[in-house]
Parts: structure tokens; sequence; C-alpha cells
């Protein structure tokens, strides 16, 4: 089942990290198992919408289309794609990035999308119905899944580099932190509103998690704050956000992923692959290995591996 759960990775967003039975943990397992094609899904999904799944597939596809072409997912699809990893399909939209309509039930009710190594493909769920802003920020966040199992693939002759379709705990919690940095609070080096770490002069930019539409925690009541409070503001959410997530669903979710993300998260938050950070170089590798504080913590904590 930790197998099973562990090959999605996603975004997840709650508004406080809630804490999984093993009902609710055995059914998220169940949702995993079937094809993306199950025909239980699209039946449940047509009774809830009356026949307007249609119409958010046709419209969550139109602003894929657009928002695939941004600079941020471009770039980590084109170091996949280039450097020959099977952790995405071949092509664009409907391909290996694809609109569905997710189950409403369980963890999938604050889920706005989520990466399948299994099927070499990004899912978009589009009954949230999310603004191609939106669509550009979890579409990043789960791509930096995808490139990060590409960080783990074997060179195998006549495939390429193959990706495992699984992660340790201390991989996953690193990519959930590298995902909602990229994916929310970063922007590539030379735009006005850039943001490279945690010690940034930057102004803040735009933040906050898909969906919630909240100020950071440090922002003034009239909509002022200081450098380093934004950057104070922007490592709490991320942190926050890769908590959540580990907490919730992978092979953390059983383990102590608290202590797992404590232990990598200074260096992972500082991890921009495959970016330059401002001032930077643009890693040497294709696949640069993940910080050592990720070994480290697996090895520390044996029953979340």
């Amino acid at each position: 089942v930790r197998l099973l759960a562990c090959c999605l990775q996603m975004t997840y967003t709650p508004e406080e990290p809630p804490t999984v039975s093993e009902e609710e943990y055995e059914e998220y397992s169940q949702v995993a198992r079937p094809a993306d094609d199950d025909s239980r899904w699209s039946s449940v999904v047509d009774l809830q919408t009356g026949g307007g799944s249609e119409r958010q597939l046709a419209r969550c596809e139109d602003r894929l289309r657009r928002a695939i072409g941004r600079e941020k997912p471009q770039a980590i699809m084109s170091a996949i794609f280039q450097n020959g990893c099977t952790a995405l399909k071949s092509g664009g939209v409907g391909e290996c990035v694809k609109c569905k309509i997710c189950p409403s039930e369980g963890l999938f009710a604050q889920i706005s999308g989520y990466y399948r190594g299994s099927k070499q493909a990004v899912y978009i769920c589009a009954e949230k119905d999310p603004s191609e802003e939106q669509l550009e920020r979890i579409l990043t966040h789960e791509l930096v899944h995808a490139y990060d199992h590409c960080r783990y693939s074997m060179r195998v002759p006549f495939v390429g580099r193959q990706a495992p379709w699984a992660l340790t705990c201390g991989a996953e919690a690193c990519s959930e932190v590298r995902a909602y940095l990229l994916g929310n609070h970063w922007t590539p080096p030379g735009n006005s509103a850039s943001f490279s770490g945690f010690n940034s002069s930057s102004s803040y930019g735009e933040g906050g998690f898909a969906f919630d539409g909240q100020p950071p925690s440090s922002m003034r009541a009239g909509g002022e704050s200081s450098p380093a409070e934004a950057a104070s503001s922007k490592r709490e959410e991320v942190y926050r956000g890769a908590l959540a997530s580990t907490q919730n669903y992978g092979m953390c979710a059983r383990g102590d992923a608290k202590g797992v993300l404590d232990a990598v998260f200074n260096a992972c938050v500082a991890d921009f692959a495959p970016f330059a950070a401002a001032g930077g170089r643009a890693p040497l590798e294709a696949f640069p290995a993940m910080p050592p504080e990720v070994a480290s913590a697996d090895q520390a904590h044996p029953s979340s591996r």
C-alpha cells in the first residue's frame, strides 16, 4: 500500500494539516490503484456535476495549453526531455500533462494536481477550475516532482534514463520543499520579481498557496512588508506546504514526516535545479544528486523509508 501511495505526488493545500486515519489512508490507497481512465471515477463525477465535466475539462485544457508554454514549466520539461529521462511521456497537453476530473472524496477534496510516476504524467484536477496563473503554479510544482525522479534515474540502453516510480521519504520531503518554493515563490533570475533564497532583498511578489487566497502572515495591514518579513513569510509557507504533503501521503505518511522534513529543509530550500539562483550558475549535471542531507535523513529515520 505504501509503495502504491507514494507513486502519487500532489499539490495539497489544506487549511490545517489533518491527521489521516487508517480508514482514510486505505481509502486513499484504493483511489490510487485504478488506471487513470477508470470508469468508476467518471461515472461518479457525472452524477455529481450533472454532465458539466466536459465543460470543466475543455476549460482546463484551454488554459493548460497556455500555461505549459510559460518559462518555468518549459524549462523543467526541456531539462527532462532533452536528457532522455522517462519521468514524463513525450508530448504536451494530453500526453505528459492532462486535465481530468478527480474524485471528490477523502484527500482528493483538497488536491489540485498530482504527478504519477507509473503513468509518466502530471494530472490537473479540472473540477477545481484553476485559473491560468494557478495552473502555472500547479504545473511547475508537479513538474519539479517529475524532475526529481530523474535525479534518481539509471541509464538503460535503448531507453535513456529510467526514472523510478517512487522515491524515499527523504527524497519526497526534499521534492515537496522544492516544489512549493519553485512553484509558488520563485521566478527565474532577471525577472523583476525574482526571488533567490530567503535572504532576498527583492519585493514580495505573489505568494501563498494555490486556492487559499490569503496574504502571507507577515504582511502588514497596509499591504507592505519589509524584505526580511517577506522572506520569513515565504520560508514559513514553503515549510507548511511541504509538511502537509509529507504528513498525508507517500513514504513519509506513516513515519516521522516532520523529523525528516526538518532534517532536509535548509538544504532543499537552497536547491533550485534545474534553474540557477540569482547570481549563481545552473547545475553542471543534467540531473544533479539530491543534497546529502536527504540520504542522511533516510538513514536517521528508517521507519519512514
